[in-house]
């Protein structure tokens, strides 16, 4: 017996049995079972039976059975295609209940679009049928106020637009009311999968235009968007005198917005919410033909958006709860300003590099602010890499630089060493007296209960700051592998960095944050971050970190990097082992070593005091070339392993300039330790270097080279372990 006979003998036998067994129906059918057989026929007679019963119950059962049937079979579904359709059509008309009406909508768009390589069924079945289609939809959205019957007639009616364009066309303005129904802004917010859908259909009106007018309802929807954008801009700014765009007269057709603040500011900034998302929708959507991108008027809204009203302000008359209104919704409009910038960015690319110096110092700015929430400061962090890497290299470092300036705080505040502590509850429980004067009982301690107390603000970072702490590591890769940052702050991003991938291993995820696993997030990205720094710069094998980072990225016991990363370790494998041979220079002097302060230029030293990362306690080097600083109780310590003396030649070379030296006159030399220390950064590192000769000037050293091709990177290890 085949699967259908005995469906057809126990489950549907009865309407009754058939509205208890179809999710189990459904669930069970494959294509395998409609073979042709003398079985089939009695399916589908008894499809068209519940069909045609009185009541509801079985004709939604009928409507299932027929879709499912025509999903696992074409031919059955061009046999019965026409009866139907011209059974489900007309159920939309009649006054019946929800699930009818999804059920039909269902059937009637599985057989439309399954039919599309049929010009023959397309001329009998779809052409005539198609409109009625739509115009039932249309009257019954505007009749039906439920959610999720209007989001399944809008995702139908964009699916009919892009498959039966030109039957579609004489539906434009009843499309256009429905679409914009939902996107013209409410309190409370409607829901976002309908605002989403509603967007899409309208972005898919302009394909009933054909190939010549589609170009032209493409660029009016855009245009009518953007004036729609700049209107609720100039409301919900009121009170605040801007230089923005121009008013378009071109808008979207929605209710004017309540003069009445209270109601006004928040339908004002739902209908922005929706405009941004209908843009963005727009700006992805394909056309037939080219279309022209008005980029100047797309830069200057979304320059508007991003740019924090605080600062000037009208000396006029104004109602001050208005603008402490304007004042309080003024962080949301910054996250539209981030959602249509990335929109841009993907969208216009390359274009939209003569106005990313602009955008970009507005994004400087606004991280400037004390005002900004880490929420918000996080979605600005994240439009950066969009934006540099959709745009053409920077002509100039300052705008990379100054950027990156902004940029470093959210990064150094994990350089610390104790996590932040509630220092007034301590203060408070050691003195007893005050206690008692508050109140007549003392509370009783015990002992042990410390360890299920947890103080308020023990974590070093909170969710939204991990947050914030992630983006701006990504922000700075991207900044850094844009070439174009000024050597103090190239050379301070990579101490920075170094310094993080060399503590974060040895410090507790669980004090980190709330998260458990920021703290192996962090080790990956600072890790493959420190990685592209050494890959991407003009040492290669010769740069004087890479011991330190190979050594770290290989030896740490951390959770995060137990697991080999093809990408990381893909990086490191060009530098070591290169596909073309490498400059043939001496290894790097000692001052070239990272965490020391030799060489170190005035830019680069007022940028780690403002940044917080160098103080008096880190002196500066004298004038005579003599560091004083001092080796702290656990330093991490960089020993250059030395080769064995092979029976080739060894050359000498002087930094200085002068003549190469004899080995034998390195070897009579004593050799002394000259620690420098980088504890600011929390690590400190002594670096061994042999001292200039009685008979050199005072800034020579010599270094060893020897043309062998066995060269081992520095061991980094604590001293408590060497």
């Amino acid at each position: 017996m085949s699967y259908l006979a005995s469906i057809l003998q126990n489950q549907l036998a009865t309407d009754r049995s058939a509205l208890q067994n179809i999710d189990f129906i459904i669930s069970i059918l494959e294509p395998s079972h409609f073979i042709p057989s003398s079985h089939l026929s009695r399916w589908v007679t008894r499809i068209n039976s519940l069909l045609h019963a009185k009541e509801p119950a079985s004709r939604w059962c009928g409507l299932c059975l027929a879709e499912k049937s025509a999903e696992m079979c074409h031919d059955l579904l061009m046999e019965n295609a026409q009866a139907w359709v011209g059974l489900a059509l007309p159920l939309l008309s009649r006054n019946d209940v929800l699930p009818i009406y999804k059920a039909s909508i269902h059937l009637l768009l599985r057989l439309f679009s399954s039919s599309m390589m049929m010009p023959e069924f397309q001329r009998q079945v779809s052409s005539p049928n198609v409109p009625k289609f739509a115009s039932s939809l249309i009257s019954l959205s505007e009749q039906n106020s439920d959610q999720g019957l209007r989001l399944i007639i809008i995702k139908t009616l964009s699916s009919l637009c892009q498959l039966y364009p030109s039957l579609m066309k004489a539906q434009q303005t009843h499309l256009y009311k429905v679409s914009l129904a939902d996107l013209s802004g409410s309190q409370p917010a409607r829901c976002l999968d309908l605002v989403r859908a509603s967007a899409i259909l309208h972005a898919h009106i302009h394909y009933t235009g054909g190939k010549v007018g589609g170009s032209g309802l493409w660029r009016k929807s855009l245009d009518s968007a953007l004036g729609t954008a700049s209107e609720c801009i100039r409301y919900l700014r009121s009170t605040f005198t801007r230089e923005t765009t121009e008013r378009l007269h071109a808008r979207l057709d929605h209710p004017p917005i309540p003069q009445d603040a209270v109601i006004g500011i928040p339908s004002s900034l739902d209908r922005l919410r929706c405009t941004v998302l209908l843009i963005c929708t727009l700006m992805s959507s394909p056309t037939v033909r080219a279309v022209a991108l008005p980029m100047g008027e797309m830069a200057r809204l979304t320059a508007t958006l991003l740019q924090l009203p605080n600062s000037a302000m009208d000396e006029s008359h104004f109602d001050p709860l208005r603008r402490n209104m304007e004042i309080a919704v003024s962080t949301s409009v910054v996250e539209q300003g981030c959602i249509l910038l990335g929109g841009l960015a993907i969208c216009a690319r390359e274009h939209l590099t003569p106005y990313s110096s602009q955008l970009l110092d507005v994004i400087n700015y606004n991280l400037r602010s004390s005002s900004l929430v880490p929420q918000y400061r996080t979605l600005l962090l994240d439009t950066i890499p969009i934006l540099v890497y959709s745009i053409r290299p920077f002509h100039s470092t300052l705008v990379p630089s100054a950027l990156c300036k902004t940029v470093l705080p959210s990064v150094t505040k994990l350089v610390g060493e104790e996590p932040r502590g509630n220092a007034n509850t301590e203060t408070n429980n050691s003195d007893p007296s005050v206690s008692r004067r508050k109140g007549k009982k003392r509370a009783r301690g015990y002992e042990g209960d410390e360890v299920f107390k947890k103080e308020k603000g023990s974590y070093r970072l909170t969710f939204h700051e991990s947050d914030e702490a992630l983006a701006a590591i990504d922000a700075l890769s991207c900044l850094a592998q844009s070439g174009l940052l000024a050597p103090s702050t190239l050379s301070t991003l990579k101490k920075v960095f170094l310094s993080l991938l060399l503590r974060l291993p040895d410090q507790d995820e669980q004090l980190l944050s709330p998260d458990p696993t920021v703290h192996g997030k962090l080790i990956t990205r600072i890790t493959k971050v420190c990685t592209e720094l050494e890959t991407s710069g003009n040492g290669g094998w010769n740069a004087p970190t890479l011991g330190t980072v190979v050594s770290t990225v290989t030896h740490t016991q951390g959770g995060a990097l137990n697991k080999p990363r093809f990408e990381i370790f893909r990086g490191l494998e060009q530098i070591i082992h290169p596909h073309y041979p490498p400059l043939l220079r001496s290894l790097p002097p000692i001052e070239a070593m990272s965490f020391t302060f030799l060489g170190e230029s005035k830019e680069e030293r007022e940028l780690q005091e403002s940044l917080g990362l160098h103080s008096e306690k880190n002196p500066a080097i004298l004038p005579n070339g003599q560091d004083t600083e001092r080796i702290p109780s656990n330093p991490i310590i960089v020993t250059p392993e030395v080769p064995r003396a092979e029976p080739h030649p060894t050359v000498t070379m002087n930094p200085s300039g002068s003549e190469p030296l004899d080995s034998s006159s390195m070897a009579s030399q004593p050799s002394q330790v000259a620690p420098t220390t980088f504890s600011s950064f929390g690590a400190s590192i002594a670096s061994s270097a042999i001292p200039p000769s009685s008979d050199k000037p005072e800034n020579s050293a010599k270094i060893s080279l020897e043309p062998s091709h066995n060269i081992t990177a520095g061991i980094i290890a604590p001293s408590s372990f060497i």
